[in-house]
């Protein structure tokens, strides 16, 4: 069997974040910078879709061979079996792969995308495209609803064929 590992993995962050992120070349969990609901670790996303954009207007796109080589990720797996009436009330549309930090070079992003609406300002996106120029870092404006929007039932099967093929793996 072939081990699951999409071409690329996505981080969405907040434009306050961004510079940060950029000037470091490492993503570390809330308790020291980045926003979000896990205490510990970084979450990274193997689907680009709209609910992404729930965790911040800028997307960091990665290449993720070559993160891989660089830190320690795995696939997130939910501790519950499907049996359980609760399975279904996951967030499947993560599409979760974790790690305590992620450290990277610019050569490892792919690309970065900017969703344009009215919590962004344009003083915001001008300074976002400025960073990214100056690293020479490729980037796309888009609007949310440039995103795709899949119906919870392909993000349950992305899952299961994930966990199946990876077996929550660290790698």
């Amino acid at each position: 069997m072939t081990k699951y590992i999409p071409k690329y993995l996505y981080h969405a962050t907040s434009v306050d974040n961004f510079s940060d992120i950029i000037k470091e070349k490492i993503l570390i969990s809330k308790g020291r910078r980045i926003k979000g609901l896990d205490e510990d670790t970084v979450s990274l996303f193997d689907i680009l879709s709209r609910w992404i954009e729930y965790y911040g207007h800028i997307i960091i796109e990665f290449k993720t061979k070559q993160i891989f080589m660089k830190n320690r990720i795995y696939s997130y797996k939910y501790r519950i079996s499907e049996d359980n009436p609760e399975f279904y009330e996951m967030p499947f549309w993560e599409a979760e792969w974790r790690a305590r930090r992620i450290r990277f070079n610019y050569s490892d992003i792919n690309k970065v995308y900017i969703i344009e609406d009215n919590f962004l300002s344009q003083p915001d996106i001008i300074e976002t495209i400025k960073i990214l120029m100056e690293k020479s870092i490729k980037f796309k404006i888009i609007k949310i609803e440039d995103l795709p929007d899949y119906p919870e039932s392909y993000f349950i099967r992305k899952y299961k064929e994930r966990i199946k093929s990876i077996n929550s793996e660290v790698f």
